[in-house]
């Protein structure tokens, strides 16, 4: 059984961005990874203008630090559980 290093207030701080983390990878990976080759197009077409892909560069940036989390020992072996 594996244990987490981690507290357990470690794991509920992150439990909700994680969650809501995986559930946006449910709508970016269909943008990502296309079904079709109109969609495909359609998806490096986006990309290549500026504005959009900067766009969503700073969306992704802001889902990126709406979680906070403390100052941690660069030592783990030197923390006592």
């Amino acid at each position: 059984m594996f244990t987490s290093p981690f507290p357990s207030a470690h794991k509920s701080r992150l439990r909700k961005y994680a969650k809501g983390c995986q559930t946006g990878g449910d709508r970016t990976g269909k943008f990502l990874a296309p079904a079709t080759a109109t969609a495909m197009r359609l998806r490096n077409t986006l990309l290549s203008r500026s504005l959009f892909l900067n766009g969503m560069l700073k969306l992704g940036e802001k889902v990126s630090s709406t979680v906070a989390l403390p100052d941690y020992p660069a030592d783990p072996s030197r923390v006592s559980w």
